[in-house]
């Protein structure tokens, strides 16, 4: 009796994986439909802002049912193996945990009832492409480790340069009087003490002389030779060698700027590096402060209202994930990662964090370890859009 009923068992086990063998797969947009036998399976992702999910539909003779158990084994580019566990809702099975994003990956499905165990292949790639060795090394695409390391914050402040106010003078006559000689013209350069004009007195008759009141550059002239004056200004002269920076600092970079500051003046590829001589309100109930940064000019690199950068080395931040600025891309609004594996390519989208010249802090989407495209990437852009499975999210 015991062999009869091991051997009814016997063959009702393999009744049951003779008929599971009978696969059936077909896909459309997002409905993917599995079938072995009499058991039909409906698989799709369902999207929302709450996190994705994936939502399976089970029938046995075109009948609803629910299975002993249902989980799905997925596989991602680059990543662990990930398992599934479902429970029922409102007559389906939904996944516990959500799908992270890509949805894009190889899966088996598993389902067993009533003792008999069913599994199928499941595809679902979006963002991926492939790209052979020889195009690889042709287009010059490099390879880099995600992993830890540091961001150096930087601050940048806009402004302007201008002549501090005590590098200015107007030279006045003292008192009115007919001009006999002018020393200095426009362009030219004078000390402090030289003698640039005389000027005969109308009261008295005796010719006083007028010097320069500091070193610099005559940028103006106002009178000339036997011209009657009064009170009106003789010349302006302004020393351009030493100039202010008035760099705006907002609000949220209040806490960071401070007299005393080390700080970069760029202007194109020009730089110096300075400190921060001291803040002073706008002057005009702007939301934001002037920080003065005093650079030198002596070789006349920089000009007055030249338009400048500030660069303030800020801090040094350790953050957990990093790539390199050249591997991030944007694609459908988003920013992704291009993950590799041999000739595999896949869009990753990214939540990133701050940033420096050279990298940025990766949030989510990436873990450490991971090999990503970090130069060139954009060419693994262009390949997608072209064929049209861009899709990233």
């Amino acid at each position: 009796m015991l062999k009869q009923i091991l051997f009814l068992f016997l063959i009702g086990t393999v009744t049951s994986i003779a008929t599971a063998s009978e696969d059936v797969t077909n896909s459309n947009d997002n409905q993917n439909i599995f079938q072995k036998g009499n058991i039909k399976i409906e698989v799709s992702i369902d999207e929302s802002p709450e996190g994705s999910v994936i939502i399976a539909s089970t029938f046995e003779d075109g009948k609803p049912f629910i299975p002993d158990s249902f989980s799905i084994e997925l596989q991602k580019l680059g990543s662990s193996s990930e398992k599934f566990e479902f429970q029922t809702s409102e007559g389906v099975l939904r996944s516990i945990k959500a799908l992270s994003e890509p949805h894009s990956f190889r899966a088996t499905i598993y389902l067993t009832d009533k003792r008999r165990k069913y599994s199928w292949e499941w595809e679902n790639f979006e963002g991926r492409t492939q790209i052979s060795r020889a195009l690889t090394e042709k287009f010059q695409l490099a390879t880099s480790e995600v992993q830890s390391g540091t961001i150096e914050r930087h601050i940048e402040l806009l402004g302007t340069l201008v002549i501090p106010a005590k590098n200015k003078a107007e030279v006045n006559a003292r008192f009115s009087g007919v001009v006999e000689t002018l020393a200095s013209d426009v362009g030219d350069s004078v000390k402090a003490g030289d003698v640039i004009a005389k000027i005969q007195s109308n009261d008295s008759l005796q010719t006083y002389i007028v010097k320069a009141p500091i070193s610099g550059t005559v940028v103006s002239r106002n009178v000339n030779v036997g011209q009657l004056v009064t009170s009106e200004t003789l010349y302006k002269i302004v020393d351009a060698e030493t100039l202010w920076a008035e760099l705006k600092v907002f609000p949220s970079k209040r806490d960071t700027i401070k007299p005393g500051s080390y700080i970069h003046i760029k202007k194109g590829s020009r730089q110096q590096d300075a400190k921060v001589k001291f803040l002073i309100p706008s002057g005009s109930l702007e939301p934001y402060q002037i920080a003065i940064v005093e650079i030198t000019n002596t070789e006349g690199e920089f000009s007055p209202g030249d338009m400048v950068t500030g660069v303030v080395d800020a801090q040094k931040i350790d953050v957990s994930l990093r790539v390199e600025n050249e591997a991030i891309q944007s694609m459908d609004g988003n920013s992704v990662v291009f993950l590799n594996d041999g000739n595999t390519f896949q869009a990753v989208p990214v939540e990133l964090g701050i940033k420096d010249d050279n990298f940025t802090e990766v949030k989510r989407g990436l873990i450490a370890g991971q090999i990503y495209v970090s130069k060139n990437s954009f060419l693994i852009k262009a390949d997608l859009e072209k064929s049209g499975a861009s899709h990233a999210h």
